[in-house]
């Protein structure tokens, strides 16, 4: 090797040294930047007006995150408190956000389903819990809600095949079976809707609060005369809770008045 092969070589391997270390500086400096400085936070304007529990919490969430606003698991808890007290706006753009970084993440696209279908956008929440289902198969809450949101566009077919769907892999699940129920009632077969209710012990379960609502239901579409006295008393707006985990994440963040 002559001398000024040599030089060559100790350059190149200079060059080479300084263009390595350039690369990771630039590296750390993107990823430090993406993290601590990241895309804004949406914040709500008007903290004067908020219930003052609801709003201490908001606050709490909303710093936490701007110490890291490339952090997308912070960003997601922001949309996850705002859903949980009825700031849907606000959610939906964390959600989205969250979502260009983590598309294939089943659980940011189903809070984005909910936050659709509680803004009215039924449809968009019906895609977005179908998308949902695709990236996560073995989650059976969202395949039932989705059931859920396809019997309320009367998609009655499509809905009734998710829910035996559920039922099949989860036979307990009690928003597939309730759904299975709703779906007889609204195809008038009240037969096949009260058998269902003896069959899963509906009246005896978790929602038997529900469960004695739909029942009030079956009957008067069986032709029994009710008493003013049990319609008074089954009437009342019932709300039924469903086993579904990644909900009841967000129903961890509520404050104050119940919004969900």
């Amino acid at each position: 090797m002559t001398m000024a092969t040599g030089k060559v070589r100790r350059v190149t391997l200079r060059r080479t040294s300084w263009l390595g270390s350039l690369l990771i500086v630039l590296t750390v400096a993107w990823w430090a930047f993406d993290l601590f400085v990241g895309p804004p936070l949406p914040a709500p304007a008007d903290f004067d007006q908020m219930d003052p529990i609801i709003a201490q919490a908001v606050r709490g969430a909303l710093e936490f995150a701007r110490r890291q606003r490339g952090n997308q698991t912070r960003r997601m808890t922001l949309g996850m408190v705002y859903e949980a007290n009825g700031m849907l706006g606000l959610a939906k753009k964390c959600y989205d956000e969250v979502s260009r970084t983590r598309p294939h993440d089943a659980q940011v696209r189903y809070r984005m389903a909910h936050v659709e279908e509680r803004s009215g956008e039924l449809r968009a929440a019906i895609e977005s819990a179908q998308r949902t289902v695709d990236l996560d198969p073995a989650y059976q809450p969202a395949r039932a809600q989705l059931g859920l949101w396809l019997l309320d566009d009367g998609r009655m077919n499509e809905a009734e095949a998710r829910f035996h769907e559920v039922v099949q892999r989860e036979p307990g699940n009690e928003a597939a079976i309730f759904g299975m129920v709703l779906h007889a009632i609204s195809t008038r077969d009240a037969d096949r809707a009260a058998k269902l209710l003896l069959e899963y012990n509906l009246l005896n379960g978790s929602n038997a609060s529900y469960a004695r609502h739909l029942d009030l239901t079956i009957r008067r579409q069986l032709g029994e005369q009710v008493s003013v006295t049990e319609a008074g008393a089954r009437s009342a707006q019932v709300r039924p809770q469903w086993h579904d985990p990644w909900n009841d994440a967000v129903k961890a963040h509520q404050t104050g008045v119940r919004l969900l």
